[in-house]
């Protein structure tokens, strides 16, 4: 991946979990846009979401579960404070209905829209 294009991943991603409320100093955040910029730099949304929480995990020195877990943090701060709607502003279309979404399925709709961009 070039760098412009991780670059890019990175700012909008901020703004969007900016958006939510998510702001830059809760590990979550971190650990999400890397977690997506590892997929897409694998090339398709099919990759595991494992080996992305692995290979985050092992830039931060955290276990697998634990990046999963501060992403899933993430998510539940927005489902309380009904900030995650806005996922549906920046896709352009409805992806997020008041359900539960799980760390993988966040990332693997944040990685699908930049795969192909």
């Amino acid at each position: 991946m070039t760098e412009e294009k991780e670059n890019k991943i990175r700012h909008e991603l901020g703004r969007c979990l900016l958006g939510m409320g998510v702001y830059p100093n809760v590990v979550g955040y971190y650990n999400l846009i890397c977690s997506v910029i590892y997929v897409v730099d694998c090339g398709n949304s099919y990759t595991s979401a494992c080996s992305a929480y692995a290979y985050v995990g092992g830039q931060t020195g955290k276990s697998s579960a634990s990046v999963e877990r501060s992403i899933r943090t993430v998510i539940a701060k927005c489902e309380n404070t009904h900030t995650l709607e806005k996922l549906n502003d920046f896709f352009g279309y409805e992806v997020y209905n008041n359900y539960t979404l799980s760390a993988s399925e966040l990332i693997s709709l944040f990685a699908e829209k930049y795969i192909n961009d």
